[in-house]
């Protein structure tokens, strides 16, 4: 689901399609928004008719500086979608600064969901 510090290029290397299709984030968890969603009902659609084997998740929330896993808080349904069909399998530790732009900013990690 992310876009944001090479997972789509790490899901092209390893040949992984998104079985939700290319999907941006951001907006689908602006909770007040109407788009949002239309995006959450079509995200969700796509779920229910390809059910992903692995969801890859990122600490980054592009409405906050803070990195968090907390962003999908307002999405109840998702949450326990996750929690009930899939199982924490890995999850990256404290990683050193990147340089995605002139300075160095902390490096976003990442939970790896499997389903159970």
């Amino acid at each position: 689901m992310d876009t944001i510090g090479g997972c789509i290029d790490a899901l092209y290397h390893d040949r992984i399609v998104q079985s939700t299709g290319f999907l941006y984030d951001c907006y689908m968890l602006d909770g007040g928004n109407p788009v949002a969603f239309d995006l959450r009902r079509r995200f969700w659609q796509q779920l229910e008719s390809n059910p992903p084997r692995v969801i890859v998740m990122t600490d980054s929330d592009c409405y906050r500086p803070k990195h968090t896993f907390d962003r999908f808080a307002g999405w109840p349904d998702f949450q326990s979608y996750l929690a009930t069909n899939f199982v924490l399998q890995r999850e990256s530790g404290p990683l050193p600064p990147v340089r995605y732009w002139s300075h160095p900013m902390e490096a976003y990690q990442y939970r790896i969901y499997v389903r159970r």
